[in-house]
């Protein structure tokens, strides 16, 4: 893992958002004008890179990780779908409530914002 972190963090989930470049959560973000790389930092701040080097195989999760995928599936399992959109995963972050959250609200994202525009946008096919 190119962190140097030992387990998959919610904060993980949210970079891998923050780099999509299409699909709903990317449309979301740009639409009201997310600064990704002020996000970013302040994730960063929260959940500094690890000096260690990163272990080969596969990762655990870490609580946050787990918490932002199960509001995801949970997301999901209410729309009736049977995958997890990049909207569903931004959902799963938004519902989870931890650093990630913190690292949006930081980046001078209105949560409330965010929320309405993504609610809006849910049930548009990826």
């Amino acid at each position: 893992m190119k962190r140097g972190h030992d387990s998959v963090h919610g904060g993980h989930i949210l970079l891998g958002v923050l780099g999509l470049q299409h699909g709903i959560a990317s449309a979301t973000l740009n639409s009201i004008g997310v600064d990704r790389i002020a996000v970013r930092a302040a994730l960063d701040a929260i959940l500094p890179p690890s000096q260690e080097r990163g272990r080969d195989g596969e990762y655990p999760y870490d609580p946050s990780g787990v918490a932002v995928l199960k509001s995801a599936m949970a997301a999901a399992a209410k729309k009736s779908s049977e995958r997890l959109t990049s909207a569903l995963i931004l959902v799963g972050i938004l519902d989870a409530g931890g650093p990630e959250l913190r690292a949006f609200r930081e980046a001078g994202v209105r949560i409330p914002e965010l929320a309405a525009e993504l609610q809006s946008r849910v049930d548009d096919p990826e």
